[in-house]
């Protein structure tokens, strides 16, 4: 039997970026870095990037727990982003 002591609740976004990739990347590489995020992937025909957040930031920044569903863009992001969506919720 193995037990999972420390185990983190991590969101799974699609953030809706307002520009294409390359113009949105360095602000979504920085914006990824500061919180700690992993990016996952990034789209270059859509602009779209899925990212990876512990659940505890996304409350931190969104001001509720992760939910499946849309959320818009949080203050402070509107300059890349124009919302972003919660596609999975997982156990890591």
């Amino acid at each position: 039997m193995i037990i999972r002591i420390m185990s983190e609740l991590h969101a799974i976004l699609e953030i809706d970026l307002l520009f294409p990739y390359n113009k949105s990347s360095q602000v979504l590489i920085e914006f990824t870095n500061t919180w700690g995020f992993r990016l996952l992937s990034v789209g270059t025909i859509k602009s779209v990037a899925r990212i990876s957040m512990d659940w505890k930031k996304f409350k931190q920044i969104w001001g509720c727990n992760p939910r499946i569903g849309s959320y818009d863009a949080p203050d402070g992001t509107q300059d890349f982003m124009l919302g972003a969506s919660v596609v999975a919720i997982e156990d890591i």
